[in-house]
């Protein structure tokens, strides 16, 4: 099998080369790369990815209801562990007012 880390950084760079990143496909991409990241233990980089997805989600009105919440709940973890406790709370607080 291959790597799944390696397939979704070499989707993201086809993507930025084919400037098709911004998109609401776009940003999902760049949330899976961000979990992706998080779980092998890159918590700034995944953060990095999370803030990007934000990003082109805002850019292409598309931040609101689940798939945003999802990604601000990953961020939220994201910046937890990176010690942003305040930063964190802010994140989590953005995932209620989506949902509601």
């Amino acid at each position: 099998p291959g790597d799944p880390a390696r397939a979704l950084q070499q989707a993201v760079f086809i993507r930025v080369a084919n400037r098709t990143l911004d998109n609401p496909q776009g940003a999902m991409l760049l949330r899976n790369f961000g979990v992706m990241k998080w779980a092998m233990g890159f918590h700034k980089e995944s953060l990095e990815l999370f803030e990007e997805a934000k990003r082109v989600r805002k850019c292409t009105g598309c931040f609101c209801g689940a798939h945003a919440a999802v990604l601000m709940m990953n961020m939220g973890y994201a910046k937890a562990e990176l010690g942003d406790f305040q930063g964190s709370l802010e994140a989590f607080q953005e995932v209620l007012a989506l949902l509601t």
